[in-house]
């Protein structure tokens, strides 16, 4: 059974911390490294997911907070809500003691006694590409790549004060076996359903099919007369 490589951050990500109530900055900071292999491909469900986590990882590794006031995890207004993103940074804040309740998607009032983590993707991207054979007639292999560019900022709705904003822009990458492509989708998501790359060979392939289909068609009505 073929095995896919484990996923790998292909990209240095461009990573910025700053403190505002300190006028701190912090950064560049490496990416974290990739994920252990497995027997089988994740699907892209899986891919984007293992990806948005350990961006978040990255993104928070310098965030400078233990504790603090209640905090609500929201896009900004500008943005749309990436549930798995808002998950893994949950994740990141219960880890440094933050008390993190449930947003629903609201935004809240000016005034409310909480902090507030908003985010938003300036790049949300699934790609296919690069399909190429590791031996003669073997697997085909396809490049499958996530790329996230991501910016936060903490905010103090009581004060009104932005405390903290970071931003990340890196790519994942991992190859999978071109015949388990439509296994791995989801077509009810259009995003987890990218369009397969085109080989060499299927590209060069469709005018010999055009020519024998008129050729044979020829030979039919030749026939018929």
């Amino acid at each position: 059974m073929d095995q896919c490589p484990a996923l790998v951050s292909s990209h240095s990500p461009r990573l910025w911390g700053i403190m505002i109530a300190g006028a701190i900055m912090m950064g560049p900071h490496p990416a974290m490294g990739g994920s252990p292999a497995s027997s089988t491909c994740p699907t892209h469900a899986q891919f984007v997911q293992s990806g948005l986590r350990q961006a978040a990882d990255s993104l928070f590794a310098i965030f400078p907070f233990q504790r603090g006031k209640p905090l609500l995890i929201v896009a900004d207004d500008s943005g749309v809500a990436n549930p798995w993103f808002a998950d893994a940074a949950s994740r990141q804040m219960y880890r440094r003691g933050m008390l993190v309740q449930e947003s629903g998607g609201r935004d809240p009032h000016p005034g409310e006694g909480v902090w507030v983590l908003r985010y938003r993707f300036n790049q949300y991207t699934l790609t296919l590409s690069d399909p190429r054979r590791r031996a003669f007639l073997g697997t085909i292999w396809v490049r499958r790549s996530f790329r996230a560019a991501v910016s936060v900022g903490l905010w103090d709705e009581e004060a009104g004060d932005l405390l903290w904003i970071n931003s990340l822009d890196t790519t994942f990458e991992d190859q999978i076996p071109k015949r388990e492509l439509l296994a791995l989708a989801d077509p009810a998501v259009p995003f987890l359903s990218p369009p397969p790359p085109v080989t060499p060979w299927e590209r060069n392939s469709e005018p010999v099919k055009l020519t024998a289909a008129v050729a044979v068609l020829g030979a039919a009505f030749l026939l018929l007369r």
